[in-house]
């Protein structure tokens, strides 16, 4: 009788969350920063797989900034209703297979779970009701939505059980997961009314996501 296994946990290092504000006409100041983990290698009986670490972005989301305010070249956070911060994270199936109907046994579903650390109470109290957060996966030239309702909730970004993708990957396949952060325009003056006069740099939470690969049995290979 074909058994599923139990899931492989990969893990990626925790990466920074933050905002980018401004202290006041043409001057700037941020909460933000990121933090690359390093390649990350899991085993669990037959079944491997690696997850990459960070790729970490700032894509436009929204048009100019509000008037009367410039930002830097290089400048890095979310920038309410301007920029988003994205997280990407390539996954592989490492499995050695061998034989006709190897590869099959080692196909792997993929789920993730998201986790984090509030590290500034008070700007995350002052985020969250702007904060939403998405995530695709991509493999190959197929791209898939995952759903996050509720995932943003007053203690942190938490989705758990797992968030189902309707990627599976055979080994030696890879996927791209993207997770995007991101403030709308209202959450500006909220936030840069309770930035630090003396702190520049000021992360809100660091995000962990974790990335399940479940064998599946061969009668759904």
């Amino acid at each position: 009788m074909p058994l599923a296994k139990r899931p492989l946990v990969v893990a990626a290092a925790a990466a920074t969350v933050g905002v980018l504000l401004f202290s006041g006409a043409m001057t700037q100041a941020s909460w933000g920063g990121s933090q690359n983990g390093q390649a990350t290698l899991v085993t669990s009986g037959s079944l491997l797989g690696t997850i990459s670490a960070a790729t970490v972005a700032y894509p436009t989301i929204g048009g100019a900034p509000p008037a009367n305010i410039v930002i830097r070249p290089g400048s890095s956070g979310m920038i309410p209703g301007v920029k988003a911060q994205s997280f990407s994270y390539t996954v592989t199936n490492t499995s050695q297979a061998t034989g006709a109907t190897a590869p099959a046994s080692f196909l792997a579903d993929v789920t993730l779970t998201f986790a984090s650390t509030v590290t500034d109470a008070a700007a995350y109290a002052a985020a969250l009701p702007y904060l939403s957060v998405s995530s695709t996966v991509t493999k190959g030239s197929v791209s898939r939505g995952v759903t996050t309702t509720g995932c943003v909730t007053a203690s942190g970004i938490v989705c758990s059980p797992p968030l189902s993708t309707a990627v599976t990957l055979l080994p030696g396949e890879s996927a791209v997961v993207l997770v995007t952060f991101q403030l709308s325009a209202a959450g500006l003056a909220p936030l840069n009314s309770i930035r630090s006069s003396t702190t520049d740099v000021s992360p809100i939470f660091s995000f962990t996501p974790t990335v399940n690969l479940t064998q599946l049995p061969r009668s759904q290979a």
